[in-house]
């Protein structure tokens, strides 16, 4: 079984479709349940979920339904899309990346089941994070380690600026370096929200002539922002296991009190109370 999400428009009109082309239709199993089709004769077995997320099993005939509603948006050359992780948990690194996607990747991406890390198991997001991080796209990431990012924030904090002020900033380098690396007549920009004002202000000496900026919360409905959010989300991953293996410790589910007093630094984010009240 493979899954994509659809927009509630785009949910909406695949039972449109099916219904369309006779696909037998059968009952819901759950509340979640949108709808559900299961044809022997074509082969299609698709369940629909409010949530937007459509299971399906792979086929020619599916295929061939999912292809119009993945239709390439060539208003734009490129998107692009930026997320972080680590900033909520107080081990690890804070990562932070940036996906610029044509819009024939960005078809590729939906079909792969690109969506938002949160709702991607960890198995799925390994994957299609590794690919992200070794395929040729174009992204600019930085992953800020413990010790790199204690050491930045303490000079942020001393200026009397904040997370987000460090994050806008984050944000806006890698744009511009994504930016610097393609060639483009029109593109977008796509930013999950976190501080508009700060972010805002950072970007204000961005040439914007070709250049549409858009900051939206639930960013990653955007597929180069899922990327992104892929993307940062298996670089924090793959950091977290380096970080436990030169220490020879474990912080994932565990508290900050059962890690050593002279690790503690070096592995998590001090600024965070539960971290600050043990060293």
């Amino acid at each position: 079984m493979k899954s994509i999400l659809l927009s509630i428009e785009e949910l909406k009109e695949l039972h449109r479709t099916l219904a369309e082309k006779n696909v037998k239709e059968t009952a819901t199993k759950s509340a979640h349940e949108s709808y559900r089709f299961d044809d022997r004769t074509s082969g299609i077995f698709v369940v629909g979920y409010t949530s937007g997320n459509v299971a399906y099993r792979e086929g020619d005939a599916i295929k061939e339904v999912l292809n119009c509603f993945l239709a390439e948006d060539c208003e734009y050359d490129y998107v692009l899309g930026t997320d972080e992780a680590g900033k909520g948990e107080w081990y690890g690194p804070l990562v932070v990346a940036c996906v610029a996607l044509k819009p024939k990747e960005i078809s590729l991406m939906r079909k792969k089941g690109v969506r938002d890390s949160k709702k991607l198991g960890r198995k799925t997001l390994l994957k299609i994070g590794k690919e992200l991080a070794e395929g040729k796209k174009i992204k600019a990431v930085r992953v800020l380690s413990p010790d790199e990012y204690n050491k930045v924030y303490e000079e942020y904090s001393k200026k009397g600026k904040n997370l987000n002020d460090l994050m806008a900033q984050v944000h806006t380098d890698l744009i511009k370096k994504a930016l610097s690396e393609i060639e483009y007549k029109k593109a977008k920009i796509v930013i999950d929200m976190f501080d508009y004002k700060k972010t805002e202000e950072k970007l204000k000496d961005l040439e914007k002539k070709d250049l549409v900026v858009v900051q939206k919360t639930c960013g990653e409905s955007e597929t180069s922002v899922a990327a992104a959010s892929i993307l940062a989300k298996y670089l924090f991953e793959k950091e977290v296991d380096r970080l436990e293996q030169e220490h020879k410790i474990t912080v994932r589910g565990v508290k900050p009190k059962n890690i050593p007093k002279h690790l503690l630094a070096h592995v998590a984010k001090t600024h965070f109370k539960n971290v600050s009240s043990n060293l």
